[in-house]
């Protein structure tokens, strides 16, 4: 859930994420891939997207809500 990588932000513990680009707003591409969570707020998760040049990426919260569960919402914690 979106309620366990903001614990992992708050602890200072970048995730990578499992997403299908197909949900996410910005790209035209719908394959499996994997993005780093950089940050959270009200509405938006922002993402660190090796594919864009731009960083972070702002997300809807849904939408990313979306590429997620695609992809069984699997993800991994960078401790640092």
């Amino acid at each position: 859930s979106l309620d366990a990588l903001e614990k992992h932000l708050a602890n200072g513990e970048p995730v990578i994420t499992a997403v299908f680009t197909g949900e996410l707003p910005y790209t035209d591409e719908a394959t499996n891939h994997a993005v780093v969570v950089v940050g959270l707020d009200e509405h938006y998760v922002y993402i660190n997207d090796p594919a864009i040049i731009q960083a972070p990426v702002p997300v809807p919260k849904g939408d990313f809500d979306l590429a997620r569960l695609e992809r069984n919402e699997w993800y991994a914690v960078i401790k640092l």
